[in-house]
C-alpha cells in the first residue's frame, strides 16, 4: 500500500518536471532570441 502511494507521487513529480523543462526551455529559447536581436541591432545601428 505504502509502495502505491510512493510511485504515485512519484509520477506527480516528474510530470510537474516535464512541465518545468518545457517552460525553461521556452523561456531560454525567447531569451536567445532576445539576445540575438539586440546584437543585431548593435552591430548594424
Amino acid at each position: 500500500m505504502s509502495n502505491k502511494i510512493k510511485s504515485s507521487k512519484k509520477q506527480r513529480f516528474v510530470k510537474q518536471d516535464k512541465e518545468d523543462n518545457r517552460k525553461f526551455l521556452t523561456i531560454l529559447a525567447i531569451a536567445t532570441v532576445l539576445l540575438m536581436v539586440l546584437m543585431y541591432l548593435i552591430f548594424v545601428g
